[in-house]
C-alpha cells in the first residue's frame, strides 16, 4: 500500500484515509481513532441494562402506568 503525501498529512492531522488494496476499499485510520471506535464496538448492550432499568423505574411504578396493564380494555 503507498500513501500520498496528502494521505500521510490527513492521517497527521487525525482523519481517516480511505485506500484502495489488491481492489478492495479500505479506510485507514491513525491508532487512537481506532481505538475510540474498536472501544464503541466491543459495547455490549446487555451491560446498560441495570442503568435503563434505573432510570426508568420511577415512572413504571407510577399508577397510571396500571392503564397500560388494561390496554386492551381501553382501546377502541
Amino acid at each position: 500500500m503507498n500513501l500520498t503525501n496528502q494521505h500521510i498529512q490527513s492521517l497527521d492531522d487525525g482523519h481517516p484515509v480511505a485506500v484502495t488494496v489488491q481492489g478492495r476499499e479500505v479506510v485507514v485510520l491513525p491508532r487512537d481513532a481506532y481505538e475510540r471506535v474498536r472501544a464503541l464496538l466491543d459495547f455490549d448492550p446487555a451491560q446498560a441494562y441495570p442503568a435503563i432499568d434505573e432510570a426508568w423505574r420511577e415512572g413504571w411504578d407510577d399508577s397510571k402506568m396500571a392503564d397500560y396493564d388494561r390496554y386492551e380494555e381501553f382501546r377502541s
